[in-house]
């Protein structure tokens, strides 16, 4: 999912789970690569410390983001069509709070990071002005993105606000979806 929406947190609550090996790097970013078709080996030597388990995965925010990088959902396609792909959803006003207080504590407000731009420090003017912040809460165009290479049984949205407030319930559906075991 989009960044802000709990994909950290995802990320190490699956990695302690038996049967599911996440990559050591969180965020590896390896389908929005140019060159990522070279880089094989580099992505593998992410899952070195798997041993018996039925899940590999990786957790990349930048995947959420179809449109600035359209060729994501096709290559992880083309990598493995029987891809699952677990989409983290936020309460839209609540991500875009959260992304704009990290954006300003990593410098996007005095150095063009993205589109050849600063950031506003006014959040208002951030929220208009600076691409990124919106494009990442489009959710439904990301989700049908992928719809168009992942049947629907591929696809697991799940809420920040579900897995914020009813964990145990929202873990025991992502794992269901993964076919693994509640432990």
């Amino acid at each position: 999912g989009a960044s802000k929406c709990a994909s950290t947190f995802l990320h190490h609550v699956l990695e302690q789970h038996f049967d599911i090996c996440m990559s050591k790097e969180k965020e590896p970013c390896f389908f929005n690569r140019d060159d990522y078709s070279k880089d094989y080996e580099w992505y593998y030597s992410l899952f070195e410390h798997r041993s018996n388990e039925k899940i590999i995965g990786e957790s990349s925010p930048i995947y959420s983001e179809t449109t600035y990088f359209p060729d994501i959902p096709r290559r992880i396609y083309d990598f493995n069509p029987g891809a699952k792909i677990i989409y983290i959803a936020r309460e839209p006003f609540s991500r875009l709070k959260s992304v704009y207080m990290q954006t300003m504590s990593s410098g996007h407000w005095y150095e063009k990071k993205f589109h050849n731009q600063i950031m506003s420090k006014n959040f208002n003017e951030s929220v208009l002005e600076y691409p990124p912040f919106l494009e990442a809460t489009r959710y439904w165009t990301h989700i049908q993105n992928y719809r168009k290479f992942f049947k629907d049984t591929q696809i697991k949205v799940i809420l920040f606000e579900d897995l914020t407030q009813n964990y145990e319930k929202t873990i025991k559906e992502v794992l269901k979806f993964l076919e693994v075991e509640y432990n």
